[in-house]
């Protein structure tokens, strides 16, 4: 069965000022103005296109997947934030910290004899005639090739030579391709090894700006910890002058260890005869139609990465990278909990973005009320931006579990995704209310007054917002799904949630099926339960 669109994932935040880093910005950012302390949602837009759910927007390419027309993404609405020239650092939220525990005194140093000093000093001056020796020989075999310092991949193997200057045009493009092939391998090779200048050697030294970007690729590829890259001409090459060719590298990519899963990209590139050499002339980036351009195609990203999660920023957010990493590691945590329908990720992967870069990475614009989204860059990889501008660091822990949530949840078939917004959104806000109070949910004011409305309709199995709809109707519609998928979890436990969850989502098994399967009730005896305890929780 031909799986149906798939619905971008993102979590909208009322705009309030961003923190500002100590060092200020090289060019004036335009703030929104401080919330008022009792925030109050605002209207939801849709993009024109279509209705969102919490991961904005998954571009079908090469058959690996549909999106799913966009869906309002949930409302947070934080407490009052500190006022946005607040310095990060301890002390923004609650009571300050002592800058430093004091040092303790060192303790006296026991006074050493004359013989033992004697004897120390003899010990000190046979070691160093014995580094020096071994430096001696360390030195010699180093420079006459007997060890290596480093462990490198080399490409060693001749370059083959072009064809003759009146060879058949078929000689040349043969030649050409497997040139090509030879020469994106061994990249790809040289990459995974650390060998930079491997790395970069396929392109024209001439050509400064392209081994630039290449060195700058290479730094930031090699410090968000490549589990997988391979490189491959996809489509052949195409002639697109006198000794010259164009042609698309696929790259396979994954962060983490070996075994984690891979994303695919395609990325234009141009080669030329340069003293009888085939070399890189420029390299493009991937496409809108793929979710592109990565950002560590476009940026120099500085990285951080935790226990289960890797979260990289330009140096503008920097500052951010420690708290969010540690915010991270919390929420993969319990992400990991919903990786019931394919394994978790080996890492979850986490760029945050500044202004600049929010409008550019992935492809997409976003609607101005967005604050994050989940990418999906395969069936079974996604990868999340945070949109820092609008996002105070106290609320990253929260809006990463939620996002973290639809990594998990979402990968796999989502066949009956297209009909299940209520589903999807009310797991990952299931996820954020893990434990804690149902008085502490944001959205019951909003949700108490959608109920009591003409707008809803009684089901649990509640429509997303259209595109008109406001932020109040929009939060309350993410509260009915996320009380129903918590009434399900309480009435019939968690696990038997999870397989109505994944026979609806994943299987696009009828509400009814799923339900008699999964919990052994009517589809019309849950529902009604549900929108009984919808009713009594927001009084």
């Amino acid at each position: 069965m031909e799986a149906p669109p798939e619905p971008p994932t993102s979590v909208a935040i009322p705009v309030v000022p961003a923190q500002v880093p100590p060092v200020p910005a090289p060019a004036p950012v335009a703030v929104a103005p401080a919330a008022p302390a009792q925030v109050v949602p605002l209207p939801v837009v849709a993009p024109p296109a279509a209705p969102v759910t919490s991961v904005p927007v998954s571009v079908p390419y090469q058959g690996q997947y549909a999106p799913l027309p966009g869906y309002p993404w949930l409302v947070y609405p934080p407490p009052p934030y500190p006022p946005a020239s607040a310095p990060p650092g301890p002390g923004i939220y609650g009571a300050p910290y002592p800058a430093y525990w004091p040092y303790p005194v060192p303790p006296p140093r026991p006074q050493v004899s004359r013989a033992a000093r004697v004897t120390i000093l003899a010990l000190l001056i046979a070691l160093a005639v014995s580094v020096v020796g071994v430096g001696g020989l360390t030195a010699y075999a180093a420079g006459t090739g007997a060890f290596g310092a480093t462990s490198i991949w080399q490409d060693t193997a001749p370059k083959e030579p072009p064809p003759a200057e009146n060879a058949p045009a078929s000689a040349w493009a043969d030649w050409a391709r497997r040139s090509v092939d030879d020469a994106i391998k061994g990249q790809a090779q040289a990459l995974v090894a650390g060998d930079q200048d491997a790395f970069t050697g396929v392109a024209d030294p001439a050509n400064a700006t392209l081994v630039s970007d290449l060195k700058r690729r290479f730094g930031v590829l090699r410090a968000m910890g490549l589990g997988v890259w391979t490189e491959a001409l996809t489509g052949g090459l195409k002639q697109s002058g006198t000794r010259s060719w164009s042609g698309d590298i696929k790259v396979n990519y994954c962060f983490g260890d070996k075994n984690c899963v891979a994303a695919q990209i395609t990325e234009p590139s141009r080669w030329e005869v340069r003293n009888d050499q085939l070399v890189m002339v420029e390299l493009g980036k991937s496409d809108s139609d793929q979710n592109g351009p990565r950002p560590w195609e476009t940026d120099q990203l500085v990285v951080k990465r935790g226990s289960r999660a890797i979260v990289a920023a330009t140096k503008t957010n920097e500052w951010r990278l420690d708290s969010a990493v540690a915010a991270a590691d919390k929420a993969a945590a319990v992400a990991d909990t919903f990786a019931k329908w394919s394994p978790a990720p080996n890492r979850y992967v986490i760029f945050l973005a500044s202004p600049a870069e929010w409008t550019k990475w992935y492809g997409h614009e976003q609607p101005e009320w967005a604050a994050a989204w989940a990418v999906p860059v395969s069936d079974t990889v996604t990868e999340v931006v945070v949109r820092t501008e609008v996002v105070q660091q106290r609320g990253l822990e929260n809006l990463l579990t939620h996002e973290l949530t639809h990594v998990t949840s979402l990968a796999g078939k989502r066949l009956g995704a297209a009909r299940s917004w209520w589903l999807i959104e009310g797991i990952a806000e299931f996820a954020t209310m893990i434990d804690q109070q149902l008085a502490s949910y944001d959205g019951l004011d909003q949700t108490h007054d959608f109920v009591h409305s003409s707008k809803w309709d009684g089901k649990p199995n509640v429509d997303p917002p259209s595109t008109r709809a406001s932020l109040d109707e929009a939060a309350a519609r993410y509260g009915v799904a996320f009380l129903s998928v918590r009434r399900i979890a309480e009435r019939y436990g968690q696990d038997k949630m999870l397989a109505f969850w994944g026979k609806v989502v994943h299987d696009n098994t009828p509400l009814d099926d799923a339900s008699q399967s999964a919990l052994g009730a009517s589809w019309a005896t849950v529902s009604a339960d549900c929108a009984s305890y919808i009713r009594r929780s927001v009084g």
